[in-house]
């Protein structure tokens, strides 16, 4: 619906572009206070895997919250994907669902067009 945008600036690759990060950026911000770590992360937006593992499907995901807990064993290091061992978790709300992804589950690639694309028809749909 035209509401829905009227809240949004324009989904274009360079806007999402501004706000995107990628797994390295999120690594580089955990060495920062949690008060910076929060305020560069809230309102970004993420690629993060959806689906069956073995999918190559993303969605670009707005983090709504950072949340810490304090079960470091639920967060192993994934092999051959991140070193990254943190107890934060990114909460995201994806179609009225909220969502929570440890940091080493975040996408460490740009995002796709059609990726951009959904995105996009979620917003005029307002399932964000």
């Amino acid at each position: 619906s035209g509401s829905a945008r009227s809240h949004f600036a324009a989904v274009t690759r360079h806007n999402v572009q501004l706000v995107f990060l990628r797994r390295e950026d999120v690594e580089k911000l955990l060495a920062a206070d949690d008060d910076v770590f929060e305020r560069a992360t809230i309102n970004a937006y993420v690629r993060i895997r959806v689906g069956d593992v073995n999918a190559n499907a993303y969605r670009l995901m707005q983090v709504t919250g950072v949340s810490t807990t304090l079960d470091q064993s639920f967060y192993p290091v994934i092999p051959n994907v991140s070193t990254l061992r943190s107890n934060k978790e990114f909460i995201v709300t994806n179609m009225g669902t909220e969502n929570r992804y440890r940091m080493s589950e975040i996408s460490n690639s740009m995002f796709q067009d059609s990726e951009l694309e959904k995105l996009s028809e979620f917003i005029d749909d307002d399932l964000l």
